[in-house]
C-alpha cells in the first residue's frame, strides 16, 4: 500500500481504494436517502454542501443594454438605473449577487454487524426522522479530521466497546460549472504512523454523478499491519485527514472516468 513513507514513483502491490460512478446526480434524492440497504433509521442522509460558483455585483445586472442615446438610454422619471438603489440622484451602493450549487457528502461508518450510517460530524451521527433531510451542513466535516474508528451507535448488550470503521465516502457533484477534488489522506495509528493515500493524490470529480470512494479495510506497511485501536487507547490518532475535498469552479473539464 501507498503511504508518506513509500519511495517517489513506487507503485501499488494490489488495490486497495476503490472509486465508483453510481449514476448522475439525480440519482440521490436529498428527501429519502441514499437507497442501500444496512443503515440505521433516519442515518442514510448526505450532507448539503453550498458551492459559490460566482460573485457578481449588482451593477452588473443590465450592463448589456444598448447606451446609444436613445430612450432606451435613460430611466423613466424617479426610477432608478438598474443595480441601485434609492431615487434618482440618491448614492449608488453595490450588492453582491451570489451564484450558488448544492453538492452533498457524506462520510460512512459501518461496524462489524454490518450496520451502516452518515456521521455528520467527529462525534455524532446523522438521524433525520422527517421528510426534509439533514439541517446540518456539511463544513464541519470537511473543515475537521474525520476518526476512522467511532464507537458504533448499536453496542448491544456486551461490556466491550463495539467500533464501526470508516468505509465510505460519498459524494455528489452537482450538474454545474464546477469541479470537485478529492484528495483522501489517511493515518490509522498515532505518529510515527505513516499516511496512506490512492496511486493519485488528487482525483478531479466532473460535474454531474454521484460517487462513492470505498477505504481500505486494512492498512498495511512493509513491516505489517496497522491493528484498530484496543479498548483503552485513545482514537484520536486514527483519522482521516481534513481537506479530502475541494471545489473548483474554473473550466471543469471533461468527464476523465466512464461510469462502472
Amino acid at each position: 500500500m501507498l503511504h508518506s513513507g513509500c519511495p517517489k514513483g513506487l507503485l501499488p502491490t494490489f488495490s486497495s481504494w476503490s472509486l465508483v460512478k453510481l449514476g448522475p446526480a439525480k440519482a440521490y434524492n436529498c428527501h429519502s436517502g441514499l437507497d442501500q440497504p444496512g443503515f440505521l433509521p433516519g442515518s442514510a442522509f448526505l450532507l448539503p454542501w453550498d458551492i459559490v460558483i460566482r460573485c457578481r455585483a449588482e451593477e452588473e445586472v443590465g450592463q448589456a443594454e444598448p447606451l446609444d442615446a436613445g430612450p432606451s438610454s435613460w430611466p423613466a422619471p424617479n426610477k432608478a438605473l438598474p443595480g441601485k438603489r434609492g431615487g434618482a440622484g440618491g448614492q449608488a451602493r453595490g450588492r453582491r449577487r451570489d451564484d450558488v450549487a448544492r453538492a452533498f457528502v457524506g462520510f460512512e461508518y459501518e461496524d462489524g454487524r454490518g450496520r451502516r450510517f452518515i456521521s455528520s460530524g467527529p462525534d455524532k451521527v446523522v438521524k433525520v426522522l422527517g421528510p426534509g433531510g439533514p439541517k446540518e451542513p456539511a463544513g464541519r466535516v470537511l473543515s475537521s479530521d474525520m476518526p476512522l474508528y467511532i464507537p458504533s451507535p448499536a453496542q448491544g448488550r456486551g461490556l466491550k466497546p463495539h467500533y464501526a470503521q470508516l468505509a465510505r465516502l460519498f459524494i455528489v457533484v452537482p450538474d454545474a460549472p464546477l469541479e470537485i477534488i478529492l484528495t483522501p489522506q489517511v493515518q490509522p495509528g498515532s505518529p510515527p504512523c505513516p499516511i496512506f493515500h490512492p496511486e493519485r493524490a488528487e482525483i478531479v470529480l466532473p460535474p454531474d454523478g454521484l460517487w462513492v470512494l470505498r477505504f481500505p479495510y486494512a492498512y498495511v506497511t512493509e513491516r505489517g499491519p496497522c491493528y484498530p485501536p484496543k479498548e483503552n487507547q485513545p482514537l484520536a490518532s486514527y483519522r482521516a485527514l481534513r481537506g479530502i475535498l475541494r471545489a473548483s469552479t474554473a473550466n471543469p473539464s471533461p468527464p476523465p472516468l466512464q461510469q462502472q
